[in-house]
């Protein structure tokens, strides 16, 4: 009557670990991409790291220079200038709205569309050089960075009502697999080292994940004629670490966590033989 008890506590436990995982990343995910909040804060943080703030700055940068009628000033001049707007704290305000939005775009459903406008700047330009915000000609509206909702590929925000869902249900089913493993096992500690070993396993893919979904995201960049495609690539694997950093330090406790589990057990049931 034993014998198929223990295969199957162990396949609850690996389906226990398999959604605990899947419970953690999704709530880490909530936490810092689909919170309105958090998202805008990590997209300035972002925006501090060199490669997105080059981003940013070549674009700005190629729009004030294309907005002007005659080339009037030298781009270096006007790279220069537009980096140090980028640092404003008007600019940043502008930015971190812009990220609001983007997150509405992405993941309520309750915006069309998200931009950063030229007029957002000009303020900010005029203090650093008047001549760049001569530039930009009367009653312009130049967008500088555009979301809009039916120009994307993906369903962001059925993935993102999956994340919620995700983040909210699979814990407890992870609990009630987790129990249900240790009601019908056998061998409890065996299942508990089983478990520590699925636990480190889970861990190790997250961070073997990580730097190919990284590298998916850098390949999927699509530049502009105008910009550099090794720096927009190197701003997207930017952007993703910020919001993906967690996630590391979840695999590498995880691989702790497991690892510990898994010698308690070996331990512990080492003394009651």
């Amino acid at each position: 009557m034993a014998g198929p008890r223990q295969p199957f506590a162990l396949l609850l436990a690996f389906l226990a670990v398999a959604l605990g995982l899947a419970s953690v990343v999704a709530i880490h995910l909530r936490a810092e991409a689909l919170d309105r909040r958090t998202f805008a804060d990590n997209a300035l943080e972002a925006l501090d790291r060199e490669p997105v703030r080059a981003l940013v700055t070549d674009e700005i940068s190629d729009r004030l220079l294309s907005a002007a009628p005659v080339d009037v000033i030298p781009r270096q001049t006007v790279e220069t200038a537009v980096g140090e707007v980028v640092a404003t704290r008007a600019f940043r305000r502008s930015f971190r709205r812009s990220a609001v939005e983007a997150n509405r775009v992405l993941f309520d459903g309750t915006a069309d569309a998200a931009s950063l406008r030229l007029e957002s700047v000009t303020a900010a330009l005029a203090g650093v050089d008047p001549r760049l915000a001569r530039l930009v000609p009367a009653g312009a509206s130049l967008q500088l960075l555009t979301l809009r909702r039916d120009s994307l590929g993906v369903g962001t925000v059925r993935v993102a009502d999956g994340i919620e869902t995700t983040a909210r249900v699979a814990p407890w089913l992870a609990l009630a697999a987790l129990a249900a493993a240790l009601l019908v096992a056998v061998d409890r500690r065996r299942l508990l080292r089983a478990a520590g070993v699925l636990v480190v396993l889970g861990g190790v893919a997250l961070l073997v994940a990580l730097p190919v979904t990284r590298s998916t995201v850098e390949g999927r960049v699509d530049a502009s004629a105008a910009v550099d495609p090794t720096t927009a690539r190197a701003a997207a694997g930017e952007v993703f670490d910020v919001y993906a950093d967690g996630l590391r330090v979840i695999g590498i406790v995880a691989i702790g966590g497991g690892l510990a589990l898994a010698a308690a057990a070996t331990i512990l049931g080492g003394r009651r033989t």
